[in-house]
């Protein structure tokens, strides 16, 4: 995918929203904008969005991934600014707007009422005019003011909860009649690293290292969209590989391996340690049971016939499988549970939604509000399990209620609390 797409998608956006909050400012909020460091911070704003953009550009006519990664994160970053503060002023201006033209039809008091009168305010809490200090007018300017500001500072919080270390969740996996050789066993999952820009393979590699020994996992995942740059896809693979999980490494691609060329990716695979499942499966012998995990690949940007493609897939996955095994399925997507479940799979880790990045109680927030039902959690059909993990990294950097993750999946055949 060309990266002048994702840079005129981000030009269109930031140029909307910043039009929007000077728009707002300057026609529905005029004593606002009569305020020069309000002027001065919406320039800055401003400033700051073409100074990002034109790093952007910069770094895409010179064929720099490295500009081009400043410029992306400072898009990001703007946006996570400006997106907030239109839709704060917006709030503003629903209160300001009306407050103004009801005090057009409303004839001045000279004096406040006479129960504030007798409430027994002394000189000090009134105004000249007999009003109390903190009149109507102020508390409209209050009211109005706490929508931006409350927007902003919401932002800024999901900027530090994005920026934080993923934490490391133990997801039971319950299934009845689990083979005794898999039971205990810990699967690591890898999804949406995006590295590249907001993180890069150090960062992995310091988190690897930082897991407890309780953490160390049996199996390695990777499930889709490790690495917007592809020079961090090799490094990131062998890192992952050097932990030496007792069962290996494995990965497969997401939508965003097919944005910057699938080809190029499976060669970077071909040339790593780490296999690459692609509409294919391994089994892995463990103490006298069978692990078999299968992977699929991403239907890329196409939305309609889905169904169809996760059917597909899936078959040619689970081609040979040991109809003992234990059938652990890699898919990028959460949709394809659907199939999983009715094809036997025991468990199918997906990533892709990053959990919306807004969570509430441990589940998205837009939970039953999008087509896509599994955005992030544990989910069940009949005996077969889905976790879709909210991801290790992210495009957007705000998060809120949605930390980073790279869930530890241990497989147990007794009661889930246990």
């Amino acid at each position: 995918m060309s990266e002048w797409r994702p840079f005129v998608f981000s030009l269109t956006l930031l140029t909307v929203l910043l039009g929007t909050a000077g728009l707002l400012l300057r026609r529905a909020l005029p004593p606002w904008w009569a305020r020069r460091w309000v002027r001065r911070l919406y320039a800055a704003l401003c400033f700051a969005a073409v100074a990002v953009l034109a790093t952007w550009t910069f770094g895409i006519a010179v064929g720099d991934r490295g500009w081009s990664a400043v410029g992306i994160r400072g898009a990001w970053l703007v946006f996570a600014y400006a997106f907030p503060l239109a839709v704060g002023l917006g709030g503003s201006a629903l209160v300001m707007v009306p407050a103004r033209l009801l005090a057009k039809r409303t004839p001045a008091r000279a004096t406040a009422p006479a129960a504030l009168r007798n409430a027994g305010e002394g000189p000090a809490a009134r105004a000249p005019d007999g009003e109390p200090a903190l009149g109507r007018r102020q508390l409209v300017q209050a009211v109005a003011a706490s929508f931006p500001v409350g927007a902003v500072a919401t932002s800024t919080a999901g900027l530090w909860e994005g920026s934080r270390t993923p934490g490391v969740p133990r997801i039971p996996v319950l299934t009845p009649g689990l083979p005794p050789g898999l039971e205990g066993l810990r699967v690591l999952q890898l999804t949406d690293l995006h590295l590249g820009f907001f993180f890069r393979a150090p960062d992995v590699e310091r988190f690897l290292a930082s897991l407890a020994p309780a953490d160390q996992p049996d199996l390695i995942v990777f499930t889709g969209d490790i690495a917007d740059d592809l020079r961090e896809l090799g490094p990131v693979l062998r890192i992952a590989s050097e932990r030496r999980p007792r069962l290996g490494v494995l990965g497969v691609v997401g939508n965003h391996e097919h944005f910057r060329g699938l080809p190029a990716v499976r060669r970077v695979f071909d040339a790593s340690p780490v296999p690459l499942l692609f509409n294919g499966g391994t089994a892995l012998p463990v103490a006298g049971s069978t692990l078999h995990v299968a992977g699929i690949d991403d239907p890329g940007v196409r939305r309609l016939g889905d169904e169809e493609h996760f059917a597909r897939t899936i078959d040619a996955a689970l081609d040979g499988a040991p109809s003992d095994a234990f059938h652990l399925l890699l898919s990028h997507r959460p949709e394809g549970f659907d199939v999983a479940a009715r094809r036997g799979v025991h468990l199918t880790l997906a990533g892709h939604t990053h959990g919306g990045q807004v969570g509430i109680g441990g589940r998205s927030a837009f939970e039953g509000m999008t087509r896509n039902r599994y955005l992030w959690g544990m989910y069940e059909r009949g005996p077969s399990r889905l976790y879709t993990s909210a991801g290790f990294g992210h495009w957007m950097p705000v998060r809120l209620g949605c930390p980073r993750e790279a869930p530890l999946l241990v497989l147990t055949g007794g009661s889930a609390s246990g």
